[in-house]
């Protein structure tokens, strides 16, 4: 779910390299924004539509600055996914389907092309510091992600990068920033893929936090932008359980039976995560919920009750 690194045709770039040696050329500038501010909606943009600029500068700023900033966001998700040593995000996305998370080797080579660039040296100090750390022996597992993310989203302003500072901030224990940047990720004018991602996050930092029925809704929405998200039903299956709501339960139970027919291995990860669930609690599951999950599991599917085994 990363951008691409957008490619110049070698007619265009033979031109920008004429424009690019002209003496009072302009061609990178990032203003600052505050850090307080870093993933708002309106962040202050790269200055590619600044005035002094000719319309092939503007074209290669932008090239350039979603170079760095996929290298830096790159490098972040990598950290989030990695950090301490294990996995620490979910992966998978539907059944056969899955996010990637890039080697070591992958945002090394990402940051050492961003520091070639024959601009970069126009780039905030900042941003360079950031580049270096990420190609040095000790690579990145140094770095903050969150600095990652901020960095990237002053350079280009990226509601992917809103949903993975979303994820730093969750993970980190900050439930209010993350609902922040995963709100603003919803109001952005997204593909419903990645809508159903970041409601599906909402759901997630809103369960952890005991709100359930806002979490049952924000779950629901991501499950109808996007049916088959595995976790989105689980989150569904999770809270009407606590809600002892067993219509939803057995909707949510039935489609993730139909997940797990399709691919077998669709619900892995998930086990692994309400194993890891059921491992930290500290107390007991109230009655009712307990309850619900033998009723559940006696009408459920295959899938449905390795879940609830796992969890119970």
């Amino acid at each position: 779910m990363t951008p691409e690194v957008i490619q110049l045709h070698p007619d265009v770039e033979a031109i920008l390299r004429e424009v690019a040696a002209q003496p009072g050329s302009v061609l990178l500038r990032v203003p600052r924004s505050p850090d307080a501010r870093a993933f708002s909606p309106d962040a202050v943009q790269v200055g590619a539509s600044d005035s002094w600029l000719s319309s092939a500068e503007r074209h290669l700023l932008q090239v350039h600055s979603e170079e760095l900033a996929f290298a830096l966001r790159q490098a972040a998700w990598m950290r989030l996914a990695t950090g301490n040593g294990r996995q620490r995000v979910n992966r998978t996305v539907t059944a056969h389907c899955s996010v990637p998370i890039p080697s070591l080797h992958d945002v090394r080579v990402s940051a050492a092309r961003a520091l070639e660039g024959r601009h970069v040296a126009q780039a905030e100090p900042e941003v360079i510091e950031l580049l270096e750390a990420l190609v040095a022996p000790e690579g990145p597992g140094r770095v903050d992600p969150t600095r990652l993310l901020v960095a990237g989203h002053r350079l280009v302003p990226s509601a992917r990068g809103r949903i993975l500072a979303g994820s730093a901030h969750a993970l980190a224990g900050r439930t209010g920033s993350a609902q922040m940047c995963f709100a603003d990720a919803v109001r952005a004018r997204l593909p419903a893929e990645l809508q159903a991602v970041a409601w599906n996050n909402m759901a997630d930092v809103l369960e952890a936090t005991d709100e359930i029925e806002r979490a049952m809704r924000a779950a629901a929405r991501a499950s109808r932008l996007m049916p088959g998200l595995v976790f989105a039903q689980a989150a569904r299956l999770a809270c009407a359980l606590r809600l002892g709501d067993q219509a939803i339960a057995l909707d949510a139970s039935r489609i993730l039976d139909a997940i797990a027919i399709e691919d077998a291995g669709a619900l892995d990860e998930l086990e692994l995560r309400w194993q890891e669930r059921r491992a930290a609690r500290l107390t007991a599951l109230p009655i009712a919920e307990r309850r619900a999950m033998v009723n559940i599991r006696e009408n459920a599917g295959p899938g449905t009750r390795r879940l609830i085994d796992a969890l119970a």
